[in-house]
């Protein structure tokens, strides 16, 4: 795609160890071709479950737009199991068992999309999980490229997602245990999807220098650590409202604390020593999120793009959390700075050198 046309339609659009290491494509089963009706699905969808990955995504060319858009309601269908703390232990272990069946062009679609328990989901979620089977309709009839690309990653995330799952119903709740078993949980549900995002992009790129290839593979699950442990820092007091503890058991039991004692305003100074733990170990993986991303030759700018909107965010709210003595809920970017933000990466996409300042600018907070 040339630069103007990057530009345009950017422009229009801003308003580990794998288990599944070679799985063939699904293409061949007897399943419905994708309609329009079910590409409208993906593109209907995407917005309701992820404002800012929809922005990224409608700034590709429309047929990786498509496929990106299929890959990551996949990844959210799983999500959606995970994160339903209201459906029973032994039913999520079931959804995410039909899940990889239907991942693998088995098992009933029908029944997967009629389960009782979508009607007690968050809206957004429910509509995705009901209408699964045009998400699947449109990954089986995606090339056998582009199947491969996606088909590993997501069993992976789910069968991640599922062990968790597992072990929360052990335990009576999640508790991460340490700053590894962090990385390997932020590992399975974002790492993940970095590989996966990685293999469409290289599949859909002019051919790279093998070193470059080489890097993009080696820095892709830093880049979705990176993202993950925002969004935990972001959303630490509410996980740990509905008893889902991501600071890790080994930094609070040093200090005597228990993950209750975190929600109590007498331990504020702990709470934020144990969070700027975690935030230091995320701009590390952000520091290497940058080097994925300037990776991409600028020749490859709605790419760059796409993975500079999250990243600029999320450097951003990193900022703002580790600059305040405020509780970390309140590191929300206003919209003023948002779209002066978008100006910038507008601006400096296809850069190097402004890029690259803005992006470490932002990690260093200068």
């Amino acid at each position: 795609m040339s630069s103007a046309r990057s530009a345009e339609a950017r422009n229009k659009n801003i308003k580990k160890t794998t288990y599944y290491p070679s799985i063939g494509p699904v293409h061949n089963l007897e399943q419905p071709s994708n309609t329009a009706e079910d590409r409208e699905f993906i593109h209907r969808t995407v917005p309701t479950v992820s404002r800012t990955f929809a922005l990224s995504i409608n700034a590709l060319p429309s047929r990786l737009s498509t496929t990106v858009g299929t890959a990551y309601l996949l990844c959210r269908i799983a999500d959606s199991i995970e994160d339903e703390v209201g459906i029973q232990s032994e039913r999520r272990h079931q959804l995410f068992t039909d899940f990889r069946q239907l991942m693998l062009g088995e098992g009933d679609l029908h029944q997967f999309c009629s389960a009782p328990e979508w009607k007690d989901i968050p809206p957004a979620h429910a509509a995705l999980c009901q209408g699964a089977h045009h998400v699947f309709a449109v990954f089986r009839a995606l090339s056998p490229p582009e199947q491969e690309a996606i088909l590993s990653p997501v069993l992976e995330l789910a069968e991640g997602m599922s062990e968790y799952v597992r072990r929360a119903s052990l335990e009576g709740q999640l508790h991460i245990r340490s700053m590894e078993d962090l990385d390997r949980y932020c590992y399975y549900v974002a790492g993940t999807v970095g590989k996966l995002l990685t293999n469409l992009f290289l599949a859909h790129a002019a051919p790279l220098k093998p070193q470059t290839a080489t890097l993009l593979h080696e820095r892709a699950v830093p880049f979705g650590l990176g993202l993950q442990l925002i969004n935990i820092l972001r959303d630490i007091d509410a996980d740990l409202q509905r008893g889902v503890c991501f600071i890790p058991s080994d930094l609070l039991q040093p200090l005597g604390l228990r993950p209750h004692h975190l929600l109590d305003a007498n331990y504020h100074a702990e709470f934020r020593e144990l969070t700027n733990t975690i935030a230091n170990h995320a701009r590390k993986q952000l520091k290497q999120a940058i080097e994925y991303t300037m990776a991409w030759p600028s020749s490859e700018a709605d790419v760059r793009f796409f993975l500079v909107v999250p990243l600029t965010l999320a450097l951003r709210t990193l900022s703002i959390m580790t600059s305040s003595h405020e509780p970390l809920t309140t590191s929300k970017i206003c919209r003023e700075e948002v779209l002066e933000l978008f100006q910038k990466i507008q601006q400096f996409v296809e850069q190097d050198d402004q890029l690259e300042a803005f992006l470490y600018n932002l990690l260093t907070g200068s």
